[in-house]
């Protein structure tokens, strides 16, 4: 071969060799996030630990009429008398650890609020998000979002 070509092919080869080292660290790099990246993800879409949620005591209890027999329940019902036939009481269990968007989602698909999208908006606009609170509700359906948020939050 000729001289001409040794210096060419050596200046091609080193060339090859130094890209190839700068390219073989973006290679192995990795694509996923560590738990630090997942965390702030998370908080950024309303997630919150469990330790950060404050339950009250009493929240998790049975409501009274489940801890009735069938008898005192039959005997409660004849007592009461219903003020308005088409008011229909929905009882909702907000587990700990549900984030406000699953709980606008489960208010809505209970009928309880007609805009999971207004109910969040009101939630964040009244600085509420971190309030909200786990426990078993009684709402009546197309309950106003401001009463629900009152309540959830116990405020």
């Amino acid at each position: 071969m000729p001289a001409k070509y040794n210096q060419f092919l050596f200046g091609l080869g080193l060339g090859l060799i130094i890209a190839s080292l700068l390219i073989l660290p973006t290679l192995f790099k990795s694509s996923q996030p560590d738990k630090t990246e997942i965390e702030r993800m998370a908080r950024e879409l309303g997630m919150v630990y469990r330790e950060e949620v404050l339950v009250f005591p009493g929240e998790e209890k049975a409501q009274p009429e489940e801890k009735n027999g069938p008898g005192q329940q039959a005997m409660e019902s004849e007592k009461e008398v219903p003020t308005k036939p088409e008011a229909q009481t929905i009882a909702v269990e907000i587990v700990p650890g549900t984030s406000p968007e699953e709980m606008a989602q489960l208010l809505k698909e209970k009928r309880i609020i007609t805009d999971a999208g207004a109910f969040l908006a009101r939630v964040y606009e009244l600085k509420l998000e971190k309030k909200l609170r786990a426990g078993t509700y009684n709402f009546q359906a197309d309950t106003p979002a401001e009463e629900v948020i009152r309540q959830l939050a116990h405020q």
